[in-house]
């Protein structure tokens, strides 16, 4: 090992010819780095307060991000987004919200940018419907709920992808994305047709729709219920919750084995509040004796 380590360092440059010289350079390296990361940042951490206007360095960083990241993230968003992508979608959103930092919403690359992102958001939604096929050709036949259900999970991702844009895009577009476009004119078929598989027991059937209908009020962001005011975009698919909550209850008092039942209504019970309705879920909820919901 000694023989070998005598020769690691037998063609380096004189500066990067033993242990010590690599470590001191790294050393250097570290300390420029630091100072790179704190640029323009030392004068109010050493209570000076924070670089000027008139600085000519004051706009170093926006102007590297307008030459340099802005095209790129441009290119990038024009030719390789998948904006059907959760992570995809995800880091785009990333990193609008970082430029933004840098560069105002009104300049007109920016502008470009944010119209990209509306754009590719619109035309995944108008490419997501469902076929609406009813719920007997959906049992008579597994391939067309297979085709179904992959359909239905195409277009939760893209409601994912949608929501991930709040407070990036205009809410009002989001929310007509999300719940008018692709909720109500897509999913709400599939939704219903889970529902009306369902019948009247409380096993596999309602489980499915429960799941269905929980699922696409977790990709729903919060803050469209807000202060329990869902927005009016929201009324079918809060419509179809409720009219499932309303079967559940009415088999309240049927016996319930294992407590199936009782499950399912603490979990449509959760997706009823984080639609905003939470007095109806609170009387799911006590329909079945379920506490702290």
């Amino acid at each position: 090992m000694c023989e070998v380590a005598a020769h690691v360092f037998a063609d380096a440059d004189e500066e990067y010819a033993s242990i010590g010289a690599v470590k001191r350079r790294l050393e250097e390296w570290k300390a420029r780095y630091g100072e790179l990361f704190e640029y323009g940042m030392s004068a109010a951490a050493d209570g000076g307060g924070a670089m000027s206007d008139d600085d000519p360095d004051s706009e170093l960083v926006p102007q590297l991000v307008r030459k340099l990241v802005l095209p790129l993230a441009l290119h990038w968003i024009e030719r390789c987004w998948d904006a059907r992508s959760v992570p995809q979608t995800r880091a785009v959103a990333a990193l609008a919200a970082e430029l933004l930092v840098y560069v105002p919403a009104e300049e007109a690359r920016m502008v470009e940018l944010l119209g990209g992102l509306r754009g590719a958001l619109e035309a995944a939604a108008a490419a997501a419907a469902l076929p609406a096929w009813p719920p007997a050709v959906l049992a008579a036949s597994p391939t067309a709920a297979r085709v179904a259900f992959h359909r239905f999970r195409s277009a939760l991702r893209l409601l994912h992808c949608v929501t991930a844009f709040e407070g990036l895009l205009a809410r009002g577009l989001l929310v007509g994305l999300a719940l008018g476009r692709l909720v109500a004119g897509s999913m709400m078929p599939y939704l219903r047709g889970a529902a009306a598989g369902a019948g009247l027991g409380g096993g596999e059937g309602m489980g499915f729709a429960v799941s269905t209908a929980e699922a696409v009020a977790a990709a729903l962001h919060p803050d469209w219920f807000a202060g329990g005011a869902a927005p009016a975009e929201a009324a079918v698919f809060v419509e179809h919750v409720a009219s499932l909550a309303r079967g559940l209850e009415q088999q309240a008092r049927q016996p319930d084995a294992g407590g199936a039942r009782a499950g399912l209504a603490r979990r449509l019970a959760a997706v009823l509040a984080r639609l905003g309705d939470g007095e109806r879920g609170a009387r799911l909820a006590a329909a079945y004796g379920i506490r702290g919901q």
